[in-house]
């Protein structure tokens, strides 16, 4: 046996050429196909040097296994050699390394069949996750019709409050790879740019203060992406990122219907970024809301916005979200899931918030049958002293085991929905 595999390693090179060739088909055949079928390209890699080793070692253990006959060499030279050196190299190296538009095809392959029409599967969100992750590392082009299927499928998830533990991973690396795209515009579409550079700073701004929005700063942020949609010269790319950013102002201003205009008018540009269109949905949708059928769909995507990764000239926003998610809880009857979601966001609130987040906690502790929480929170509430509300509060929370109905009736008349303090002044 030793004398076939010096034979087979130091003299056949036929032998060795042949086994070269049918191990790097073999292994080239099963990566290919799981990449087909959804697997990452490091575990397809992987599996595929696996079965081209053990391929190529049964192939030496096999030879070496023959009768010690005598061994008839035919060595080939010249340029049969090399041209099946080179075809054995060429077999390897596609098993192993991406070529990009045979793994940009696999991508899009494998984001079409995660996104098939119907609800998403359990795993689809990790994987859509993963695949999205993958094209933006390797700076894979994905058709943008693709994209905006994987967006619906998970806005349609949300809508549904399906799957909702594993989707903001799947739309922030969605709206990470559409802000990966680096546009190319025009003279005019450089000017919306540097339009939108400024009107972003001009958000920010009005946006610090803790009391409330800075009207004169928002109002001119508004103006300047104004400029920037009419000078992104028919850039959609541009265009619905200017659209959005603008939307979020709006947001702030209170201005919901408007917002979700420009939000709606960015989805039909194929906008990838969900962060904003799904927040500005579920607000819309919650504020005139008809039906309990709308609350439970607004539900889902403002419990999307609110785990997702707010873009830098919407962070602000998320809030919003926050705030919003508990009053759509509080008038679903969901007390709990409504304090639940309020008590977090009491440090972080703007003063001027806080007060009426203060009001919902004392609410829904109440509704739940939990007083102590609630007299807990009307005392925390009238010590801040900075909102002459606070004392009637307390007093009115601390009466409510003598009249319970009647107090609630009253607590109910003096609170101040959260959305409408937003851009109270």
């Amino acid at each position: 046996m030793i004398r076939r595999l010096h034979y087979f390693l130091a003299i056949d090179d036929a032998a060795r050429q042949r086994a070269a060739l049918l191990s790097a088909g073999a292994g080239l055949i099963p990566g290919m196909l799981l990449q087909w079928y959804g697997e990452p390209f490091d575990v397809s890699a992987y599996f595929s040097l696996a079965v081209a080793s053990a391929v190529f070692t049964l192939r030496i253990w096999l030879y070496c296994r023959k009768a010690n006959s005598r061994v008839s060499i035919k060595p080939v030279v010249g340029g049969r050699a090399f041209k099946s050196a080179a075809v054995a190299a060429a077999v390897f190296i596609l098993c192993v390394l991406p070529a990009p538009r045979v793994e940009a095809h696999v991508l899009d392959h494998r984001l079409r069949a995660l996104t098939p029409g119907a609800p998403l599967t359990s795993d689809a969100p990790k994987k859509i996750t993963d695949t999205l992750e993958l094209a933006q590392r390797l700076g894979l082009p994905v058709p943008s019709t693709t994209l905006v299927r994987v967006r619906n499928a998970i806005k349609g998830a949300a809508v549904n409050s399906s799957n909702l533990d594993e989707l903001p991973p799947a739309a922030d690396a969605l709206a990470s790879y559409g802000r990966s795209l680096e546009p190319h515009p025009t003279s005019r579409g450089a000017e919306a740019l540097e339009e939108m550079r400024l009107a972003g700073r001009l958000a920010q701004d009005a946006a610090i203060g803790h009391r409330a929005v800075d009207e004169a700063e928002a109002n001119a942020a508004v103006e300047a992406y104004t400029r920037a949609v009419d000078l992104s010269d028919g850039d959609h790319f541009i265009q619905s990122r200017a659209l959005l950013a603008r939307a979020g102002v709006l947001a702030l201003l209170g201005r919901f219907d408007e917002a979700y205009t420009d939000a709606k008018r960015a989805e039909a540009l194929d906008s990838t970024d969900l962060y904003p269109i799904v927040l500005l949905e579920g607000i819309v949708l919650a504020t005139h809301a008809k039906e309990p059928a709308d609350l439970r769909q607004a539900t889902g995507l403002l419990k999307l916005a609110a785990k997702m990764r707010a873009p830098s000239d919407l962070a602000s926003s998320q809030i919003m979200a926050v705030t919003t998610l508990a009053e759509v809880y509080y008038d679903l009857g969901q007390y709990k899931d409504s304090c639940a979601t309020a008590l977090p966001g009491l440090p972080s609130a703007p003063s001027l918030l806080r007060g009426a987040l203060y009001q919902l906690l004392s609410l829904c502790y109440l509704r739940s049958g939990e007083y102590e929480q609630a007299l807990t929170i009307a005392k925390a509430y009238a010590a801040r002293g900075d909102d002459p509300r606070s004392t009637e509060w307390l007093e009115l929370v601390s009466n409510y085991p003598e009249d319970r109905s009647s107090t609630l009736n009253l607590l109910e008349k003096k609170r101040e929905p959260l959305h409408l303090t937003l851009h109270r002044s």
